[in-house]
């Protein structure tokens, strides 16, 4: 007979929210740089965290501002500068995203959705 063991460590959830800055780099490709409000002045994932977790979607100007959990698109990224690249098709439409600091171990306690992002495509 197997019994469980109770976990040795409790994560605590993760309180911090997740500070993005973007640039466009043109042919569809963002740069994305996410601060911890205790490291302002460079990219740098928050403690206790190993990625950072985006939500996203593609729309046009007539879209309505979806909230995280409707959006289907995400990604991790397990550094807290990176490049997100859309393709073409992305071209002249608009970019709707959300961001979150998570630990990829214990995905039960990420932090807060950011607040909503609107990055139009030129």
């Amino acid at each position: 007979m197997l019994v469980s063991k109770t976990p040795t460590q409790i994560h605590p959830q993760i309180v911090e929210k997740c500070n993005a800055l973007f640039t466009l780099l043109g042919g569809s490709k963002i740069r994305f740089k996410c601060r911890s409000t205790t490291d302002a002045k460079r990219a740098s994932l928050a403690a206790g965290t190993d990625a950072v977790e985006i939500v996203y979607l593609i729309g046009d100007a007539n879209t309505k501002a979806p909230s995280a959990d409707e959006i289907g698109n995400g990604k991790l990224f397990s550094k807290a500068a990176f490049i997100l690249s859309l393709g073409t098709a992305s071209v002249g439409k608009v970019l709707y995203i959300y961001f979150r600091w998570t630990n990829i171990k214990h995905q039960e306690v990420p932090s807060q959705w950011s607040e909503l992002q609107i990055i139009p495509f030129v």
